[in-house]
C-alpha cells in the first residue's frame, strides 16, 4: 500500500483556500504541517513553501506553535535549497 502524496497534497490546495476565508475544518497548524508535508514527500518543495507563508499568519503565536514553524521551515528551506543548488 503506497502513500498518494500529489493526491493528498492537490486535496489540501482547496482547506487552505477554505481556511484563509475563515472556513475551518481542522485546525490551522495541522493543517499546514499536512499540506506542507504532502508537498515534500511529492517532490514540491517550492509548493511547500507556498503552503508555509501561506498558512503561517493562521497558526499558533505561543512558544510550541513558534518552535514548531521554525522546525518546518527549516525542512522546507532545505528541501527549496538542494532544488535550487541542483539547478547548475
Amino acid at each position: 500500500n503506497r502513500w498518494d502524496f500529489r493526491t493528498a497534497a492537490d486535496a489540501a490546495e482547496e482547506l487552505v483556500i477554505r481556511q484563509q476565508i475563515g472556513e475551518s475544518w481542522i485546525p490551522a497548524d495541522y493543517l499546514r504541517d499536512g499540506a506542507v508535508a504532502a508537498r515534500l514527500l511529492a517532490g514540491d518543495p517550492a509548493g511547500a513553501m507556498r503552503v508555509f507563508l501561506a498558512m503561517q499568519r493562521l497558526t499558533r503565536g505561543d512558544a510550541v506553535g513558534v518552535f514548531r514553524s521554525q522546525l518546518l521551515l527549516a525542512h522546507v528551506s532545505q528541501a527549496v535549497a538542494k532544488t535550487v543548488g541542483n539547478r547548475d
